[in-house]
């Protein structure tokens, strides 16, 4: 079987004008996970680009959400070891100052070191058990960050080896660390004492809490004193294109 297409020249033609258009000129807008509406910022009629805010939804069904998945993230330590978050954020009044504890996921988040270096803690102590090296590395960086966030001192003491009778800390992975701004007067990496990867031991620093107290009247960045303008930001967020 054949199929033959014969083209002929037209003799003449007739040209008109004409519009090609969708069904409808409306365009539903949809948001990935929905939500309650808040507020609408446009109107019909509006001609609006790519990246323009439309509206804004309520947090409070995606603060539900993020409660969810907290409770998920400690399902381990909830179901399996019978552990509860406690009710209060404490700081330690000792000889050596006030000191407050972050216990190994605690110190990824920002505003319990902070909330703590407000209350007058000078020093954050992080004990952790980490059972892989990206888990030890994310408490590093957390560290990290909040003795520079506070211009404080942060030290991690992490559990390390293996304990077979343990099914909570039968694997650690981990090395300890004492950590500082990195500013005039301390060290330039933000770094005062390491230990090794996975080896018992002790680790050593001393810290002067004049020099500490200077520092942050006198720093090179102010950081801790600009954390109300650059962290808690309520605004809204636009997207350019570039």
């Amino acid at each position: 079987m054949a199929w033959r297409r014969t083209l002929s020249p037209s003799a003449s033609a007739a040209i008109a004008p004409g519009v090609v258009s969708p069904d409808s000129s409306l365009n539903t807008i949809q948001h990935l996970e929905g939500g309650i509406v808040q507020e609408i910022l446009v109107t019909e009629g509006d001609r609006v680009e790519k990246g323009d805010l439309l509206m804004r939804l309520s947090p409070v069904q995606a603060e539900a959400n993020f409660s969810a998945r907290e409770r998920q993230w400690r399902r381990f330590e909830a179901e399996r070891l019978g552990i509860s978050a406690g009710h209060e954020l404490k700081v330690f009044a000792t000889e050596l100052g006030r000191i407050g504890v972050n216990i190994c996921y605690d110190v990824e988040f920002p505003p319990l070191a902070r909330a703590q270096s407000q209350a007058g803690a000078d020093l954050i102590l992080v004990p952790s058990c980490t059972d892989q090296l990206s888990g030890h590395s994310r408490v590093w960086i957390g560290a990290r960050a909040r003795a520079l966030e506070n211009q404080c001192i942060v030290a991690v003491s992490p559990a390390v080896g293996e304990a077979p009778w343990s099914a909570a800390i039968d694997r650690n992975v981990g090395a300890a660390g004492i950590f500082v701004p990195p500013d005039h007067g301390f060290s330039e990496d933000g770094m005062l004492a390491r230990g090794h990867l996975n080896a018992p031991g002790w680790i050593y620093a001393a810290v002067d809490r004049q020099a500490l107290a200077r520092l942050r009247q006198d720093p090179e960045v102010f950081i801790r004193r600009d954390w109300h303008a650059r962290a808690t930001w309520r605004g809204d967020v636009v997207c350019e294109r570039l």
